[in-house]
């Protein structure tokens, strides 16, 4: 990111990147993970529960999700009364299934990846009849065959947190991220015609420039035109409103979808969240 060129990735949500030293050339249209944990944590906090525990995979990944959700519940009414690590080579998590249940908080929350995270379920199925509710992160929305084999009554009381990965339009592309592609596009174009030139430190300076505090438009013709009369502009495109931040050239709010899922492990949606920094 250091070589003079603008970049902008549309479905990059690592939180690793946040402060990733890109010398202002690297910008994102999905949100980082940090956002999805504040949406986590967000979602936890509207169940009502008094108490929350958390179970993360212990590695660079899940340590800094887990990080950035403890950050984020400090701020919620929700008690966080247990963060607890658990590792890839271990056989059995029944122990750490116990340990998350320990207090009987309202709420348990799993961070990892398909496979692991998936494991921690089946243990957190298997130690109680009565199960929390349990709040995953996106990587889990892959483990349809754990999911499917789950109880009845744990997977009514499984939910998932991930960015919405469509477009804000109905007549809009569809597909995975698609929308956020498109916008990648849009908003590097109409800062080189806002800066009158293909020189990327000014595209660069401009990129956070047109997507908010200006006039809103939601179509690169209207924002172009808009440009064209040396207008600022806000542009808000087809993944919804793109407020980059001038600072780290990350969305300054984000919509999550949350959804459960049927028999068949499929995912179920419910209201989406928006999440705003």
């Amino acid at each position: 990111a250091n070589t003079g060129v603008v970049v902008c990735s549309p479905m990059t949500t690592a939180l690793a990147l946040d402060g990733y030293p890109d010398n202002g050339f690297f910008f994102r249209t999905a949100p980082s993970d940090s956002l999805q944990m504040v949406a986590i944590a967000r979602q936890a906090e509207r169940t009502g529960a008094r108490q929350v525990a958390i179970g993360y995979l212990d590695d660079p990944y899940g340590r800094d999700l887990a990080g950035s959700l403890e950050d984020a519940m400090r701020s919620r009414t929700p008690e966080l009364v247990a963060s607890i690590g658990f590792s890839g080579d271990q056989d059995d998590l029944s122990d750490v299934a116990e340990l998350l249940l320990e207090d009987n908080p309202g709420v348990v929350i799993v961070l990892g990846d398909a496979d692991d995270g998936s494991r921690l379920l089946t243990a957190l199925d298997a130690a109680t009849i009565s199960p929390p509710q349990i709040i995953v992160n996106d990587s889990n929305r892959q483990a349809r065959q754990t999911i499917q084999n789950l109880s009845l009554l744990f997977r009514d009381r499984l939910q998932g947190v991930a960015p919405q990965s469509g477009s804000s339009m109905g007549d809009a592309p569809s597909g995975f991220f698609v929308p956020h592609a498109v916008d990648c596009v849009n908003l590097i174009t109409l800062a080189a015609m806002d800066a009158e030139s293909d020189n990327p430190v000014p595209i660069r300076v401009n990129m956070a420039a047109v997507s908010t505090g200006g006039r809103v438009c939601v179509t690169f013709a209207a924002c172009a035109s808009l440009v064209e009369q040396n207008l600022g502009i806000d542009y808000n495109g087809l993944s919804g409103r793109v407020d980059l931040s001038n600072a780290t050239g990350d969305p300054l709010r984000a919509w999550f979808e949350v959804f459960g899922f049927d028999a068949d492990g499929n995912e179920v949606y419910d209201n989406p969240i928006e999440v705003a920094v």
